[in-house]
């Protein structure tokens, strides 16, 4: 029953997250990810320290965007 019950999330599990992909917009979760992120770093370290380090943080963010992006294709 195991292997019947795995095959058939393999057959609904690319519609599953298909679907899921259909209903997000990706700039809207970004921009969310973005503002949250920004927030509970400013919380951490404060707002003057945050201006200081963002262009590292964001240069961070494009490298583990691009390693995702080459590992995803």
């Amino acid at each position: 029953m195991s292997n019947l019950t795995k095959f058939i999330a393999g057959l609904l599990a690319p519609k599953a997250v298909s679907d899921i992909l259909d209903n997000q917009d990706p700039k809207e979760l970004g921009r969310e990810a973005g503002v949250n992120l920004r927030k509970m770093i400013e919380n951490q370290v404060g707002k003057k320290s945050y201006n200081s380090m963002s262009g590292r943080i964001t240069s961070w963010l494009d490298g583990l965007y691009v390693a995702l992006r080459k590992e995803l294709l």
